[in-house]
């Protein structure tokens, strides 16, 4: 049971569309991303939330007293992370995310990853003998545009080349294209990934009305779909997004994402959610 003081918990609202679980390591984000919410979430200013990262209070070993309670979770994967990244610049230092996963694999448990650094490819070892996802964040194609929106984050480039070197390790890989900024560029990043990646989750921008009014998100949600669908793979199509789209989606398309083992192997599964 996860009650209120477990650091691994179930997510809320949107947030439950990442995973049925997450677990929060580090407290703040240099990456300074301009289109966070998670400043907001804890009253804090993004300026604020950037220079202040720490670890949570004994999240070590409250990670090793919880651990053990989601053994062989296969259809409630814990997401790392959904207020902050894993793979923080402190993490290099630190390596709670790698103590982290090497406790996961210890017991058996399901996990995914979400990012927007390549230091995350220095644990490949411990997640390609373990039941886990690695998912990169990618908004844009043009470093010039992450530059601006994403100052701290890793390039354009260097979070490509650690998806394609997960793949090729034999890691199940997903990609979340949140927020969708440009749009032509959330299409071409999904044309540039395909052949890397086992999962795509796309969500619209929010909190923007600025940006948001200029895009028109039936045509980009059709779009969207159409490019998906031809190319064979698996996506999730966010509520916020669902909404904008007129053409019918399929019962998986509008699905959370969950996984389950069939001999030894991590396949994709999909958890049903009430529109």
């Amino acid at each position: 049971m996860v009650n209120n003081m477990s650091v691994i918990y179930t997510p809320k609202g949107k947030a439950y569309e990442y995973s049925p679980l997450a677990l929060n390591i580090y407290e703040g984000c240099a990456h300074a991303c301009k289109y966070c919410y998670a400043p907001d979430i804890f009253h804090r200013t993004l300026d604020d939330y950037q220079a202040k990262v720490l670890p949570r209070a004994n999240i070590m070993s409250r990670i090793r007293q919880e651990a053990p309670r989601y053994a062989d979770n296969a259809d409630r994967p814990i997401l790392l992370s959904f207020t902050s990244d894993p793979y923080q610049p402190l993490e290099k230092e630190l390596e709670l995310t790698r103590q982290t996963i090497n406790i996961f694999r210890d017991y058996a448990v399901h996990y995914r990853i979400l990012t927007k650094s390549s230091l995350a490819a220095r644990d490949f070892d411990i997640m390609e003998n373990s039941h886990s996802e690695f998912g990169m964040t990618m908004v844009f194609l043009n470093d010039r545009h992450r530059q601006e929106w994403e100052p701290n984050a890793s390039s354009v480039m260097e979070r490509m080349n650690t998806l394609i070197e997960a793949s090729r390790r034999g890691i199940k890989t997903w990609v979340s294209l949140e927020p969708v900024i440009i749009p032509k560029e959330t299409l071409g990043i999904i044309k540039h990934l395909a052949p890397y990646v086992n999962r795509f989750s796309l969500g619209k921008l929010n909190h923007h009305p600025e940006i948001e009014r200029t895009i028109d998100w039936a045509d980009f949600g059709v779009a969207a779909v159409a490019l998906l669908r031809n190319l064979g793979k698996s996506f999730y199509i966010k509520k916020d997004l669902q909404k904008h789209i007129k053409i019918t989606l399929r019962p998986e398309e509008i699905t959370i994402p969950s996984t389950q083992k069939q001999g030894g192997i991590v396949k994709w599964k999909t958890t049903q959610m009430k529109l």
